[in-house]
């Protein structure tokens, strides 16, 4: 009787500080499918900041990635369980993963292991001393006087209660409970800490009306060597066009209510002249305001042949963006493409000239809060289509003609400004009901064609 119950307290103790904590580990997940979609983000957000904080050499990002596995595992469950309720968006937390992943990184390199053994040796022969001691009771158990019968007894069911599940959940919880407290707050402490100084290294980023100015003054810079480089001066143009989209594979963010912002911007400048239009595309670092990769093209007023926004795909190969209008799609492989809305200017020799608008999926847009509605006017603003849009198809509408037009219009406006300064609360052309026509022409250029 006394190997038996040795055996059986070789069991209790084992059990007690190695398999129950174990067992605690696994508890407090989320339910399964719960929050799906911020789930993938944060999985996939997780493995990514892994394997950019890993190491460099492969074999040991490989091992790294290995070892890791149930730290990224747990980390996307407690994440997931933490925020799922509040956040739609993996943004917010990003930092917080990020210092998560380094921290990985960190105790790996210094030799700390991340990987614990599937069942430790310890509760193995744990399970052994039980095994043994019931071989030892179900021997001796016709010899045995009712006191050891009643020993043996017990420790039956002792061990057929602590196997029962919820009663294993229940004294794992109530044993580890101080130490999964200790845990919590020194994570927390840390996080807390992290969030600081995260924070002061966010405090002085720029507002999103200063990125709007900025983006303002770097394309009057553009237009500015745009004329230089044609020997143009601001008398010479009648309207200037200024389009932007992101560059490919850039950074974007933006906050609530706004547009998006870009780390990089492909920006197109159209020039409207006496002589046609100059068109100048050129690629924009934005965090340093650089210009490079520059492109010209001239053409007639003559060779607009059409101008509208509309849904196209978008394919990218060796590095190349394909734009693609709905109908030259091709059903075997609409699937595998991109769909979004652009501004595509046409001419008449085949040949178009396409501007992306931003788009809003999964992700980007708070639809508790914002109006899907309101931000696709907001794009299509920012980014300069509606303007162009506007006068491109008078263009494509009106040729040549459109210059006369237009100069006809400024006439107009022009003699509706000066007769609203001359009659004290006269605004717009009821004003020039009580002037007298000039006697002289406003400007020197020919009448309007009827």
């Amino acid at each position: 009787m006394i190997i038996v119950l040795a055996l059986a307290g070789v069991w209790l103790t084992t059990a007690v500080m190695y398999a129950l904590p174990r067992r605690s580990a696994d508890m407090g997940r989320p339910p399964s499918g719960w929050n799906q979609p911020f789930g993938t983000a944060v999985s996939s957000s997780v493995d990514h900041w892994f394997q950019v904080s890993g190491p460099a050499s492969p074999m040991a990002a490989q091992q790294f990635a290995w070892d890791s596995v149930p730290v990224r595992e747990k980390l996307k469950a407690d994440l997931v369980y933490l925020y799922g309720g509040d956040h739609s968006r993996v943004g917010p937390i990003r930092w917080l993963i990020k210092w998560h992943a380094e921290n990985a990184a960190r105790q790996f390199g210094s030799g700390v292991p991340l990987r614990r053994e599937d069942v430790p040796i310890a509760v193995l022969a744990g399970n052994g001393a039980l095994l043994i001691a019931g071989f030892i009771v179900l021997i001796g158990a016709g010899s045995a006087s009712f006191p050891g019968m009643l020993g043996a007894g017990l420790l039956i069911g002792i061990g057929a209660v602590m196997s029962w599940n919820d009663s294993l959940n229940y004294l794992a919880a109530a044993l580890n409970h101080p130490r999964t407290v200790s845990e919590a707050d020194r994570r927390w402490a840390a996080e807390q800490q992290e969030h600081q100084r995260w924070s002061g290294v966010l405090a002085d980023r720029p507002s999103d009306a200063e990125m709007a100015a900025w983006l303002d003054h770097d394309k009057m810079m553009i237009k500015s060597l745009a004329l230089k480089h044609y020997g143009l001066s601001n008398r010479d143009v009648i309207a200037h066009l200024t389009l932007t989209e992101g560059a490919p594979r850039c950074r974007r963010a933006r906050v609530l209510y706004g547009p998006l912002r870009y780390s990089a911007y492909v920006v197109l400048l159209f020039l409207l002249t006496e002589g046609g239009v100059r068109q100048v595309t050129v690629d924009l670092d934005f965090f340093s305001g650089a210009i490079h990769d520059e492109r010209r093209t001239t053409f007639r007023y003559e060779m607009i042949a059409s101008a509208r926004v509309a849904e196209v795909a978008v394919r990218f190969e060796h590095g190349h963006r394909h734009v693609m209008a709905r109908e030259e799609i091709q059903p075997h492989v609409q699937q595998t493409l991109i769909l979004s809305r652009a501004f595509r200017l046409s001419l008449v020799n085949g040949q178009h000239i396409d501007v992306l608008v931003d788009s809003y999926e999964q992700g980007l847009i708070d639809r508790a809060r914002e109006d899907i509605t309101f931000l696709t006017a907001l794009a299509l603003d920012t980014s300069g289509v509606t303007g162009a849009l506007r006068i491109l198809e008078a263009v494509s509408a009106e040729g040549r003609e459109w210059l006369a037009h237009e100069r006809a219009r400024r006439q107009r406006r022009l003699r509706d400004f000066r007769a609203s300064q001359k009659i004290p609360g006269a605004i717009g052309p009821a004003a020039m009901l009580a002037l007298p026509e000039p006697s002289e022409p406003l400007d020197s250029a020919p009448p309007p064609s009827a």
